[in-house]
């Protein structure tokens, strides 16, 4: 997602941090008062797949 998408008010935007080190960003999507969407975030920076991790593995 661009930054006009992620700006829209269906979208809400979480940062995870550790001090002043940015560890993650994650999104979800309003899709209707009932559902929502998990909007993929890529990687950034040295980030390296972990391939013991399941949390959102396809």
């Amino acid at each position: 997602m661009d930054l006009t998408e992620l700006r829209s008010p269906d979208i809400r935007l979480w940062t995870i941090w550790e001090d002043e080190t940015l560890l993650g960003v994650g999104a979800l999507k309003r899709l209707s008062p009932e559902h929502g969407e998990i909007v993929e975030c890529p990687p950034f920076g040295d980030h390296v797949p972990d391939p013991n991790s399941v949390f959102m593995t396809p």
